[in-house]
């Protein structure tokens, strides 16, 4: 009878791995002759995952680097803060700050002319009084901290030392992943260290002062770039006078067409634009010349620079 060769059938397939591959094979080919259709969604090969840093997932915010005389570290939001508007311990004020960017690189060099790097996401908020930058690096027994800055690879920075020698530098040169930091420049016997500054593109002299009064001004490309080292001579200190410790250079500042150097000694001060400033433009590693009586000790020498007004 028909129902018992359907059940041979089914006993043999039952019975046969082979037999029954085949049958569903033969039957999956058949659903797909009468039911299949082209794919409508594409196939793609997917990408492998992503791990992102800690800096990639960080808010990028402007924010103000602080660095007070006793070596005290910490970062405010903006670039509007007057970082000397802060508040610090004892007898510690403000020596130095820089205005960056929260994903970027802190550097700070000390007085033996290292220079030392830290994630500016990671410094203090300066709603407290900071921390110490000495546990956060391994620096060398009694240095002094001299400048904070924060930028770009490329962006260069003047770096100068009181012997009157100093070089210009991109910000990379300067950074470490050591917490021993790096040597950066070698700065002669009993000199010390100055405030690097910022070099902007409009920049085109730099002035350099000594104790004395000298003021030299020439172009900044006479001065080389460097990658580290000692650099060259900004202005002539005689050798016998800085060893006596008569004649060193004090101050140093760069001077564009737009901006004026307003010098300071006491409570008195002139502000000269380049026009008046021509009796001290000469080149580069020469003596300068003598500044007005009652000005000849600077005690600051800054660049101002006039804001362009927008007529409405």
């Amino acid at each position: 009878m028909l129902w018992e060769q359907n059940k041979l059938d089914i006993e043999k397939i039952l019975s046969s791995k082979t037999r029954l591959k085949t049958l569903i094979k033969n039957e999956l080919i058949e659903i797909k002759d009468e039911f299949g259709e082209e794919r409508k969604s594409p196939i793609k090969e997917a990408t492998e995952a992503k791990v992102f840093s800690e800096e990639e997932t960080l808010v990028t915010e402007p924010i103000t680097v602080v660095l007070s005389a006793a070596g005290w570290i910490r970062s405010a939001k903006g670039h509007e803060i007057d970082p000397s508007s802060l508040s610090y311990r004892g007898e510690d004020v403000l020596q130095d700050y820089g205005r960056g960017k929260s994903n970027q690189v802190s550097v700070f060099l000390d007085s033996n002319g290292k220079a030392y790097s830290l994630a500016s996401h990671s410094l203090p908020s300066a709603r407290g009084m900071g921390d110490p930058i000495t546990g956060r690096v391994s620096a060398d027994s009694g240095v002094k901290f001299i400048s904070s800055l924060i930028g770009n690879d490329e962006d260069k920075f003047m770096i100068m030392n009181t012997a009157g020698y100093g070089y210009i530098s991109e910000f990379k040169n300067m950074v470490s992943n050591k917490k021993s930091g790096k040597a950066f420049m070698k700065i002669p016997h009993e000199a010390d260290l100055l405030k690097a500054i910022k070099v902007r593109d409009d920049h085109l002299y730099i002035a350099a002062v000594s104790n004395i009064g000298r003021l030299l001004i020439f172009k900044i490309d006479e001065l080389p770039i460097l990658g580290k080292g000692k650099g060259n001579k900004i202005i002539n200190i005689p050798t016998a006078k800085f060893i006596a410790k008569e004649e060193l250079m004090t101050h140093a500042q760069l001077v564009s067409e737009a901006s004026s150097l307003r010098i300071e000694s006491g409570k008195r001060f002139l502000t000269l634009k380049l026009k008046d400033l021509e009796n001290y433009i000469s080149t580069r590693a020469k003596r300068g010349n003598m500044l007005p009586q009652g000005y000849r000790k600077v005690d600051k020498m800054i660049e101002e620079v006039e804001l362009e007004v927008k007529e409405d």
